[in-house]
């Protein structure tokens, strides 16, 4: 990966294509993540944090904006809001974008996530950004290991 693509995204929150093009990633804080994603995320983070460039939070990946519109009724801004695709988290190294789905168990809703928000990112990232879905969790299934691995998902042990 270019080093000036993780830079920018480190600094900024924004992918910078080799053309000049800007990708904004909308990044919260942790506020969405439950308290077991927490517990998961910070027990992989003290783990592997030496390899571990920048992370985003809640990262929203596309729906509608303007859920911070002050015009709008608290229902509407939360239903803005619920409309909203948000990856866990998101990992930069310096060879590789992770799209992080958090989850104590692997299932096959986690892989899903994790290949959906992988998809939708790939869209809006530069050709040259190499992503890859994963999803971060405390048990892994055997079952779903195969699954992952067609659906080109790690599985990060936390």
């Amino acid at each position: 990966m270019d080093p000036n693509l993780t830079s920018s995204v480190a600094v900024s929150g924004m992918l910078i294509g080799t053309d000049g093009t800007v990708y904004r990633l909308q990044s919260g804080r942790r506020r969405h993540l439950s308290a077991s994603d927490v517990f998961v995320w910070d027990r992989f983070l003290d783990r592997n944090r030496d390899w571990v460039e920048w992370c985003a939070y809640d990262v929203r990946l596309s729906g509608p904006d303007g859920a911070q519109d002050p015009t709008l009724t608290p229902e509407e801004r939360g239903w803005l809001t619920l409309r909203q695709k948000r990856c866990d988290v998101i990992v930069s190294t310096v060879e590789m974008v992770f799209v992080v789905e958090i989850k104590e168990r692997l299932n096959f809703a986690a892989i899903g996530q994790a290949f959906g928000y992988t998809s939708m990112l790939r869209r809006l990232a530069p050709p040259s950004v190499k992503l890859r879905g994963v999803v971060c969790c405390l048990e892994s299934d055997e079952d779903l290991e195969p699954v992952c691995q067609e659906c080109g998902v790690q599985i990060w042990l936390a």
